[in-house]
């Protein structure tokens, strides 16, 4: 159990539950443990939910979400919500509340700063029903990863939680812009009308990109991802290439080329056991496909270590 006198931390379980409550426009850090709980209005401002081990899960708007272990749900309040678990081991969960005058505060700053104009493409989005409630593993976005460091101080740091201070939802605030940026642009570029199919659709994409940075290393195609995704093979092709800008197959090669390129660097594998590694069929295809992406073959790389 941590408790603390940060005033920016709250920490909730079966034994001890704080009379103080979160309240809109505040920024705080809750870390919870519990078996079974229900907690009503959960997201108030942008809510990150981090769950750290076990199983959460929230009805965002209508809408039912799991977060299984090191996975985030990411919300925008005020909205319709409830958070339960049910579980007869101990589910450890990390929330992050970031107040939207702060997140309103970033947009203005970046705004200036950025090619883009973040503030008048991100005006409203917040709090509108167009934002994008998600669930994302943390080792596949920059959100994620900063996420993951802010557990890992959780672990080691004891009972000095000074890191949770105003600096931390500024750094946060700011990678939250790009992250929430990035989801208009794909909500935008779907080709649906309903606001409601582009986010279901973009949620399927979302869980097919998820599968293929887990496996790309294993024998998958279009077809297994798609299946992943609940959709059909061309649906998928067509709104995944809409979204993220590439279609699934050069994602999937460029996640090779990428894995390949670092074992190159780091390790001691030769060209033939890097190519089986990263799943390319042989060294033929894997070493054209590598001098097309980095504009040299994959000896030179080795050359240069």
């Amino acid at each position: 159990m941590k408790l603390s006198n940060n005033k920016y931390f709250t920490y909730i379980s079966e034994s001890y539950l704080p009379i103080r409550t979160i309240s809109e426009d505040e920024n705080n850090v809750s870390l919870s443990e519990f078996r079974s709980a229900y907690f009503p209005n959960v997201v108030n401002d942008y809510s990150i939910k981090l769950t750290l081990n076990g199983v959460e899960n929230y009805k965002i708007n209508k809408k039912e979400f799991k977060v299984p272990e090191m996975c985030f749900l990411t919300a925008s309040g005020p909205c319709e919500s409830v958070g339960y678990i049910e579980s007869k081991s101990l589910v450890t969960g990390l929330c992050i509340d970031i107040s939207h005058n702060i997140i309103n505060e970033a947009l203005t700053i970046l705004s200036v700063n950025e090619d883009v104009n973040l503030e008048n493409n991100l005006a409203g989005y917040f709090k509108s029903e167009k934002f994008f409630e998600n669930v994302y593993p943390v080792n596949h976005t920059e959100l994620g990863t900063k996420l993951l460091s802010i557990s890992e101080k959780f672990k080691s740091s004891a009972h000095d939680l000074s890191f949770i201070n105003q600096e931390m939802f500024l750094e946060l605030a700011e990678i939250v812009i790009r992250h929430e940026f990035e989801n208009l642009r794909k909500l935008n570029s779907l080709s649906s009308l309903k606001i409601s199919t582009k986010k279901e659709i973009l949620k399927r994409l979302f869980q097919g990109k998820n599968f293929i940075d887990d496996n790309f290393k294993e024998k998958i195609d279009i077809k297994d991802i798609a299946q992943t995704s609940c959709l059909s093979e061309f649906h998928f092709f067509r709104s995944f290439k809409e979204a993220f800008g590439i279609s699934p197959h050069n994602y999937l090669i460029k996640k090779r080329l990428n894995e390949a390129q670092k074992l190159l660097q780091n390790d001691n594998s030769s060209i033939g056991e890097t190519a089986l590694i990263c799943g390319f069929a042989d060294i033929h295809s894997f070493s054209k496909s590598f001098k097309k992406h980095f504009g040299q073959s994959p000896s030179r790389i080795l050359m240069k270590n």
